[in-house]
């Protein structure tokens, strides 16, 4: 495969893809048009984007029909425009991604207020620990879903953070507690130096490498920070990712939000294309 040829593919594969989400796309008809196998499109495909190319074109009409009905265009119209042959196709795709239907996303204007801040930068870590909670939850592999989890969960059932141990901020993650059965548990709890394990705590451990750091706008209320944190993860994953010549996704690391004061940071554990 050539490694530069594949990516530049890609990138203009996407470009297609925003400029014609009224059309009929497939991923058959997008590995035809760029002369590739089905296969080997959508495996490079997956590569450079991390998702398949339904699941892309998907998102991205979703999130134009989003735009367009915070817009003032009826929901019914605004499924047609982005590739949505019926109405009842669009709600049930709208309310499967976001969780409500368009109208009660409508009513609420949540994006209205809902601003993040697209700024990157590439930091290497070190490796880190943190202390916390492991809590049963229903993971979806759209972070755009999952993340910001904690807002989910009443902290009360659980021991309050002990006193005497420095904590560098808080973080969210998914992970696998049990490698036997595969069962994801959520993890929240506070990045420390300390050595001990408090009782009802327990310990994850970060790995080093080079992550793509996204900083996420301070929010006046929990739910905006956790409405800002899910629309960042859905811009890393349908826009930064696949529009990347650098660098891809790595499965080394760990993908992670942090915490500190006001202002919230998304990790994306990356390595070179």
């Amino acid at each position: 495969m050539n490694k530069n040829n594949s990516l530049e593919v890609i990138k203009d594969c996407t470009t297609y893809i925003k400029n014609h989400l009224q059309d009929t796309l497939t991923a058959e008809s997008l590995a035809s048009r760029y002369g590739y196998s089905f296969y080997h499109f959508c495996h490079i495909f997956k590569i450079c984007c991390d998702m398949s190319p339904g699941k892309y074109i998907r998102l991205l009409r979703l999130e134009k029909a989003k735009k367009d009905i915070l817009s003032g265009m009826s929901i019914t119209q605004a499924g047609f425009d982005n590739g949505f042959e019926t109405s009842s196709g669009f709600s049930k795709a709208f309310r499967k991604e976001y969780g409500i239907s368009a109208r009660e996303y409508l009513k609420q204007n949540k994006e209205s207020e809902v601003l993040i801040m697209l700024h990157v930068e590439i930091k290497t870590l070190q490796s880190q620990t943190a202390l916390g909670y492991e809590i049963p939850g229903e993971y979806d592999s759209d972070y755009s879903k999952s993340g910001a989890y904690w807002n989910h969960i009443n902290f009360k059932e659980y021991p309050a953070y002990p006193e005497g141990i420095h904590d560098y901020g808080e973080v969210g993650l998914w992970t696998h507690p049990d490698h036997i059965s595969g069962e994801l548990h959520y993890f929240f709890g506070f990045l420390t130096d300390s050595t001990e394990i408090p009782e009802g705590f327990h310990k994850v451990d970060i790995p080093a490498g080079r992550y793509a750091v996204f900083t996420i706008k301070s929010q006046e209320t929990p739910e905006k920070v956790a409405d800002a944190v899910r629309n960042g993860w859905r811009y890393v994953f349908t826009e930064w990712l696949c529009t990347q010549k650098e660098y891809k996704i790595s499965h080394q690391g760990m993908c992670f939000e942090c915490y500190q004061g006001e202002e919230a940071y998304l990790y994306l554990p990356v390595i070179d294309l």
